[in-house]
């Protein structure tokens, strides 16, 4: 903070009243230089008044109670004036002998318009004078040397008439020279407009052409790596100063003052932006985090950009204020994180401090004393601070391209590295391979060697256990009643059964007595050899049951209490909680009497010539397991006539998922029992078969099937 203190200082002491001269740093005028002086020896003490009157521009008339003003002037030094837009200037010079009959060139910048009179009589025209912004045409020559010739020696008056309303009226305000007037001999002022021609030109030409380069190189750097900001903010640092050097381009080979005016305007703003990136391309390289004050930077930038348009001249004076803290802020970061880096000890950063504080008091002391010394200093001083402020917009780019090939320099060693590695690593992991796969090979002769043996001990067993379930098949079919024996007594019947395995936990029952019959079908725990093991008690318990009764709800209470028995199934943690759903029926042959109880499996009836389903639901509790001793089942009795047809079913066959992926679903199953009935009963049983094969089609069938359909 000191430093920035230090520098504004002397900043401060050298843009003092009278001592003066025109640098440009970052594209932003900074007057620092003494008047310019002429060829041609012109009185510096020129008088100026306010109006018009073309009785001013005589030899004779008496001027002395006119203002003074010292060119070159602005437009700022005659506001206190009440500056309206036409003025007149009146002065001397000296004609020489050998001046005499040559030819003379005035060199004028201006952003009006002027008439020049020599002795009274009209010599030049710089547009057209007049007294509104409509009459007015400016015209700004620009430097470029306007010939006239003197044929006498001695002291002669000129006058300049002068009309500027496109300031004065529309109050565009601007930091350039509003007019600026040198008189040369033709030669010198061909060479002046030469070199001032070929400076811009070439500067210009190179400013533009590098910092564009420059600025899309880095942007496409940016876009390919955008983990690193410093790209952006160089790139867009670097295009705001091409624009800007291309507007002063433009500027300089406009003679339209208007337009002159807007260049400048527009300058600032670019000159404003790119300070902003530059700040924000150095705080990039120095810190880690981005600092708040950047932020502020970034916010005072917008309001310089604000007060463009609405107050120029306010902006002008706030964008140079803003630049020249941005640049000290540059210099202070920069030579702070340089002292903190190789300075532990800050001996260097006190040994800099002493230098700076003694150059700032040795220009105090010498403007004070004699002009001589300061103008020393103030070499010094341009050195030390102007020259690095002035060539840090070129400083940047060299430090730009050194870190780029750093960069790539540093990169591409580690690629080296990282290549050497990756071949050594990977001489070592394919010899690795190599003995992995020798071991391997050998283990895997040994492995198929013991798969074999394996393989072989596995067949042979499941061979045991395959023949084991065909013969607990063969005991099951031969507790089921056979078909033939059904049909002796049901002769319109048919019974689809399709274990999911060699096994079943689905089983049927049937049972005659007397003059009736018992058909039941069964959904017992499980499938497999589990759900048979139930089957088989449960085949047990029935026909126990059925001895005791034929009414199907007094079987169904026998036959839970049977199983629960039987199993020892109790309220106890740890009883197993097996049985199963049953849908049994009792029919009577003579008067096609049917009752029915059913635990958790209901029964369906189609009438004859009917295309609906009765539905008769069961008891909502299974048989076995958590269901209680003396649970009652509710028993129906339905009558029959010749034709009806009722189906007892578990729930495997609307339960398989088919080919598509979706299950058959009980609605489905409903409508295709409506759709066969004016089949069989030994169709209806092929017809059934046959559909749920080709729905399964390759899937795995994932649970018993039972069917039975008895016509009365």
């Amino acid at each position: 903070m000191k430093l920035k203190f230090l520098f504004l200082f002397i900043l401060l002491l050298l843009t003092r009243p009278g001592f003066s001269t025109d640098i440009t740093i970052n594209g932003t005028s900074i007057n620092f230089s003494d008047n310019k002086s002429n060829s041609i020896d012109v009185n510096e003490n020129w008088r100026f008044a306010i109006g018009d009157n073309l009785d001013w521009a005589k030899p004779g008339f008496d001027h002395s109670k006119w203002d003074t003003v010292y060119f070159p002037f602005t437009i700022e030094s005659l506001i206190p004036f009440h500056y309206t837009g036409n003025v007149w200037f009146r002065s001397t010079f000296q004609i020489s002998k050998n001046e005499v009959g040559k030819p003379l060139a005035f060199i004028i910048k201006q952003f009006g318009a002027s008439e020049i009179y020599i002795d009274g009589k009209l010599i030049q025209r710089f547009g057209k004078v007049g007294n509104s912004i409509n009459t007015e045409e400016s015209f700004n020559p620009n430097y470029n040397p306007s010939s006239f010739v003197i044929d006498s020696i001695g002291t002669h008056i000129i006058v300049i008439r002068y009309s500027n309303h496109q300031i004065s009226t529309n109050k565009l305000e601007t930091e350039a020279e509003a007019f600026d007037l040198q008189i040369a001999t033709m030669n010198e002022a061909v060479s002046i407009y030469k070199f001032s021609d070929f400076k811009e030109s070439v500067l210009k030409a190179i400013g533009i052409g590098g910092f564009l380069s420059l600025g899309l190189m880095n942007f496409i750097l940016f876009l390919f790596y955008k983990r690193e900001k410093a790209n952006l903010f160089y790139s867009l640092f670097s295009i705001a100063i091409a624009i800007s050097f291309s507007l002063q381009a433009i500027g300089y080979n406009s003679n339209s003052a208007a337009a002159s005016v807007i260049l400048d305007q527009l300058n600032t703003c670019f000159v404003l932006i790119s300070s902003f990136f530059l700040v924000a391309l150095v705080f990039s390289f120095i810190y880690e985090k981005t600092p708040k004050r950047l932020w502020i930077i970034l916010a005072l930038t917008i309001v310089g950009l604000v007060l463009v348009p609405l107050n120029f001249e306010m902006a002008s004076a706030f964008s140079i204020v803003l630049n020249l803290y941005c640049v000290i802020d540059i210099i202070v970061i920069v030579i702070k994180a340089y002292f903190k880096r190789y300075d532990p000890t800050r001996k260097k950063r006190k040994r800099l401090l002493i230098i700076l504080t003694s150059l700032g008091i040795l220009a105090c002391l010498g403007l004070f004393i004699h002009k001589m010394i300061s103008i020393v200093i103030f070499i010094i001083l341009v050195l030390i601070i102007i020259v690095p402020v002035a060539g840090l917009i070129f400083i940047v780019p060299i430090y730009m391209t050194i870190r780029h090939a750093k960069s790539f320099a540093v990169t591409n060693k580690s690629l080296e590295d990282q290549l050497i590695q990756v071949k050594e690593l990977s001489a070592k992991a394919i010899e690795q391979e190599q003995e992995k796969k020798k071991i391997l090979e050998t283990q895997n002769e040994r492995l198929e060697h013991m798969v074999t043996e394996r393989t072989s001990e596995l067949a042979q067993k499941n061979n045991e256990i395959k023949d084991s379930i065909n013969y607990a098949k063969r005991i099951q079919n031969a507790i089921l009643v056979s078909t033939e024996e059904i049909s002796e007594s049901l002769k319109e019947c048919f019974i689809l059964f399709k274990p999911k395995d060699i096994v079943s936990g689905d089983f049927y029952f049937f049972a005659k007595k007397e003059t009736s019959v018992l058909i039941a079908a069964a959904d017992c725990t499980g499938h497999g050899v589990p759900g048979a093991l139930m089957s088989m008690i449960g085949t047990e318990k029935l026909i126990t049951a059925s001895i005791e009764s034929t009414n199907p709800s007094i079987i169904l209470n026998i036959l839970n209490k049977g199983i629960k028995s039987s199993l020892r199934q109790s309220d106890q943690e740890g009883s197993t909680r097996d049985g199963m759903d049953i849908a049994l029926t009792s029919i009577n042959l003579e008067t096609k009497q049917v009752i029915y109880a059913g635990a958790n499996r209901p029964i369906w009836i189609i009438r004859k010539g009917s295309n609906n389903v009765e539905e008769i639901k069961a008891t909502k509790k299974a048989i076995g397991g958590f269901t209680s001793d003396d649970q009652y089942f509710d028993s129906h009795e339905i009558k029959f006539s010749s034709g009806d047809t009722f189906y007892l079913f578990t729930d495997g066959f609307a339960d398989q998922f088919g080919h598509t992926g979706k299950k058959l679903m009980t609605r489905r199953f409903r409508e295709l029992l409506i759709e066969i009935q004016h089949m069989s009963m030994p169709q209806q049983e092929i017809y059934l078969n046959e559909f749920i094969e080709n729905w399964k089609r390759g899937v795995e069938q994932i649970d018993d099937i039972l069917v039975i359909g008895v016509r009365l």
